[in-house]
């Protein structure tokens, strides 16, 4: 959009998508859910999988159980994204 063509920047948009989708879905249970903890254990294994370190989170926050990280990996991997940023970092 910046570059001024806004048909490969709609393209982008719409693109990226499902990364949008996944990062709403991660902050969604603070709007809808009284209560809800932060979602900062799933953020920081997000950043795990990309090669990013992130740390342990702190209480009275819990890591992730394998249960949980196996279905946000399998989200994530859905989205096609992790590979393309990989090869796009290698190429």
């Amino acid at each position: 959009f910046q570059a001024g063509d806004a048909r490969v920047g709609w393209e982008k948009y719409y693109e990226l998508k499902p990364l949008r989708d996944l990062w709403t879905s991660i902050y969604e249970v603070l709007w809808v859910k009284e209560g809800a903890l932060h979602p900062l254990a799933t953020i920081k294994y997000w950043m795990e999988l990309i090669g990013m370190s992130g740390g342990p989170v702190r209480p009275p926050l819990k890591p992730l159980s394998a249960e949980a990280k196996a279905l946000f990996r399998a989200r994530l991997d859905a989205t096609g994204w992790v590979e393309r940023l990989f090869d796009l970092a290698e190429g």
